[in-house]
C-alpha cells in the first residue's frame, strides 16, 4: 500500500510544528493522516423475525474480532521485548470474551429488538460511564475508557463490514497522523516502515504509549485543533519527527534531515555508557529500565555495556496471566544477573496496585503493602532471588516503602528465606523505591536500612500534586516538574549524600532529556530510562558543562510555579 504526495507548490517550504515528546526517536517519511472513525451507527427496530439472526451476526463480528486480537497478541508474544503490548492486549481479550458483556448485548437484543450495532455501542457506553463514576480520573481510567473505545470501533466495525486500514499494510516509511491512536492500531504498526507516530491528544502514561515505546516508534502528540488543522493540510508530504524534543518537520530540507542524523549517529557510536561531558561535570550512570530479560539483546545492541536500572517483575505475571512460580523466577532472575555489564543489575519487586492490577488476587493495597499482606507470594519471590544469589550479586529495590520497618520486615523476611535454603550467603544489595510523599519525610530512618535508594517520579508526582498523569487534566504542565516534587528530589539527594547513599531516578523524568541538566546539579548518579531514551540522554549531555547545571539547579529549587519552571527548563 502507499501513499501520494502533496502538488501545492504552497506547501513545499520548511515547516515545524511543536508538540509534546511522548516516545523520544528520530524518524523520516510521508505523513499518512488516518481520519476518524466513519462508522455511523443507525438505530433500527427489528421485526421478530430477525431477532436470532442478529444475534448470530453479532456473534460472528465477537468472533472475528476475538481471532483479530489473538493474533496480535501471539505475534506480540513470539517477539522480544513486546511483553507489554502482549499483556494490554490480552486485556483487550478479556473484555471482548466476558459472558457477562456477551449476555447482556444478547438480552437486550431479544428484548428491544434493536441492530447489534446500536445495542453493542449502548452497553460500551454504559460502562463507560459507570467506570467514570466509580473511578477517580486517574491515568488508569484514562486507558480503561480508551480500551473501551478501541474494543468498540473493533466490534462494530466487523458488525458494518467497515475498517481502518492495517497499519501493518504498508510498504513505505510513514509518519502516522491520528486525533485519537487507539492501542490495537499501534500494536499492528510494522515499526520497519512506520517511523513515527503523531496525535492530537496523547499522554507518556497511556497503553498508546506504552506500545510505542515497545516498538521504538517515536510518538509527539498534544496539539490545539487550530494547529491540527493546519496539520492536515500537509498530508502526503514529507515528515521529519524529533521524538525528543517533540517537533514535527514538514518538508524539511537535506541539511536538516542529515544534521539529525549525523548527531544521532556519532552518540550511538561515541558516547559511553557513562559520560563525563564537561571539566568538572560529576559522573552519571545511564541504565535501563526492561519489562522482561527478552529486552537484554536490545540493550546489547542499542546500547551495549548498560546495566538493568530497573527490571520490573511484576510484568512477568501480566505475560503469564497468573504469578510465576520459583522456578519461573527463578530462571529469569538468572539470565539478569548472568547479563554482562559494568554494574549490578536492579530488580525491583512486585509492584502490583490499582495501575497494574494482579492477573488472580484482588487486594486495596499495593506495592510493598500488598507484597506484605501476601506473604506466600511475597516469600517465594524472596526464594528466588535468594537461589540466584548464589551465582551473583543483585539489587533488589522495595517499591512503594512509606517507612523503614516495611524495609526491615522484607529483609527479615528474606533472611528466613536464606536459613531455610541453607548454604546460601547474603549476597544481595537492597533498596528502596522513594515515591509517596510520606517515604520522602521519613528519608533519615529508610537510608539507615538502604544501600541505595530510587526515586520513582511518576507517582510522587501524581501522589504530591493529587492528579493523574494524564495530559488532558495537566496540559503542558504534565511534562513540567512542580516545584515542590524538585524540592523533594533535592531534599532525597542531599539526605542521602550525607549518607553515601547513591539515589537513581525511575519514571518519566529520567527518560526526558530536559531535565538532565536538573539531575546533574542536583546530584543524581543514575538514571533508569527505557532502552530507547538512552542515547537522546547521551545526546544532551554532549551539550552540558557543571557550572551551567549547577546555576539552572538553583534557580529551579527557587521557582514557586509551574511557570518559571517551565521557563528555565523548556524555553
Amino acid at each position: 500500500m502507499s501513499v501520494t504526495g502533496q502538488d501545492n507548490k504552497e506547501l513545499q517550504q520548511e515547516f515545524v510544528i511543536v508538540g509534546e515528546p511522548i516516545v523520544p526517536g528520530i524518524g523520516l517519511g510521508k505523513a499518512l493522516l488516518l481520519g476518524k472513525s466513519s462508522l455511523r451507527i443507525r438505530e433500527l427496530t427489528l421485526p421478530q423475525e430477525e431477532v436470532e439472526h442478529e444475534i448470530s451476526r453479532y456473534y460472528k463480528a465477537l468472533k472475528r474480532s476475538r481471532s483479530d486480537l489473538a493474533a496480535l497478541e501471539k505475534e506480540a508474544k513470539g517477539k522480544q521485548g513486546y511483553q507489554e503490548i502482549a499483556s494490554i492486549l490480552q486485556a483487550h481479550l478479556e473484555i471482548i470474551k466476558d459472558p457477562l458483556l456477551t449476555e447482556e448485548v444478547v438480552k437486550t437484543i431479544r428484548k428491544d429488538r434493536k441492530n447489534a450495532e446500536f445495542v453493542f455501542s449502548s452497553v460500551m457506553g454504559e460502562i463507560e460511564k459507570s467506570l467514570c463514576a466509580v473511578q477517580k480520573t486517574t491515568a488508569t481510567r484514562v486507558d480503561r475508557v480508551q480500551d473501551i473505545h478501541d474494543i468498540s470501533n473493533r466490534v462494530i466495525g466487523h458488525l458494518c463490514c467497515q475498517h481502518k486500514s492495517s497499519l501493518g499494510e504498508f510498504d513505505q516509511n510513514l509518519i502516522v497522523f491520528s486525533e485519537e491512536l487507539t492501542p490495537s492500531e499501534a500494536a499492528n504498526a510494522n515499526p520497519e516502515y512506520i517511523r513515527g507516530f503523531v496525535s492530537l491528544e496523547g499522554a507518556k502514561t497511556s497503553h498508546t504509549a506504552i506500545v510505542s515505546l515497545a516498538k521504538n516508534i517515536p510518538y509527539v502528540a498534544n496539539f490545539t485543533t487550530e494547529l491540527w488543522d493546519t496539520i492536515k493540510e500537509f498530508s502526503g508530504t514529507l515528515v521529519l519527527i524529533n521524538g525528543d524534543k517533540g517537533e514535527i518537520t514538514f518538508n524539511p530540507q537535506l541539511s536538516t534531515i542529515q544534521t539529525y542524523y549525523r548527531k544521532q549517529a556519532s552518540v550511538s557510536v561515541t558516547v559511553p555508557v557513562q559520560v563525563q561531558t564537561g571539566k568538572n561535570l560529576p559522573l552519571i550512570s545511564l541504565s535501563a529500565q526492561i519489562v522482561s530479560t527478552e529486552e537484554l539483546p536490545m540493550i546489547e545492541r542499542e546500547s551495549p555495556g548498560t546495566s538493568v536500572g530497573l527490571f520490573r517483575s511484576e510484568f512477568m505475571a501480566f505475560s503469564l496471566g497468573r504469578l510465576p512460580c520459583v522456578e519461573e523466577q527463578a530462571d529469569q532472575y538468572a539470565q539478569l544477573v548472568q547479563f554482562q555489564c559494568s554494574d549490578i543489575h536492579v530488580l525491583r519487586l512486585f509492584d502490583f496496585g490499582e495501575d497494574k492490577e494482579c492477573p488472580c488476587i484482588s487486594s486495596s493495597h499495593r506495592s510493598v503493602r500488598w507484597l506484605l499482606e501476601q506473604e506466600k507470594v511475597l516469600k517465594e519471590q524472596l526464594q528466588a532471588i535468594a537461589i540466584v544469589s548464589r551465582i551473583g550479586r543483585l539489587k533488589v529495590l522495595i517499591p512503594g516503602v512509606i517507612d523503614a520497618s516495611e524495609i526491615a520486615l522484607v529483609k527479615r523476611l528474606f533472611q528466613e528465606e536464606i536459613r531455610l535454603l541453607k548454604g546460601i550467603s547474603e549476597n544481595i544489595l537492597w533498596g528502596s523505591m522513594i515515591e509517596i510523599p510520606s517515604a520522602v519525610w521519613m528519608i533519615e530512618e529508610i537510608l539507615q536500612e538502604s544501600s541505595f535508594v530510587a526515586l520513582g517520579t511518576n507517582d510522587l508526582a501524581q501522589y504530591t500534586l493529587g492528579t493523574s498523569r494524564e495530559r488532558s487534566l495537566l496540559g503542558e504542565r504534565s511534562r513540567v516538574p512542580h516545584p515542590s516534587v524538585i524540592r523533594m528530589i533535592h531534599h532525597v539527594v542531599e539526605q542521602a549524600k550525607q549518607k553515601n547513599v547513591p539515589v537513581s531516578v525511575c519514571g518519566e523524568m529520567a527518560g526526558d532529556p530536559a531535565l538532565l541538566p536538573m539531575f546533574l546539579g542536583l546530584g543524581v548518579k543514575e538514571l533508569s530510562a527505557v532502552i530507547p531514551a538512552i542515547n537522546s540522554l547521551k545526546m544532551r549531555l554532549l551539550d552540558l558543562n557543571s557550572r551551567g547545571c549547577s546555576r539552572l539547579t538553583k534557580q529551579l529549587l527557587r521557582a514557586k510555579t509551574y511557570e518559571e519552571v517551565h521557563q528555565l527548563l523548556y524555553v
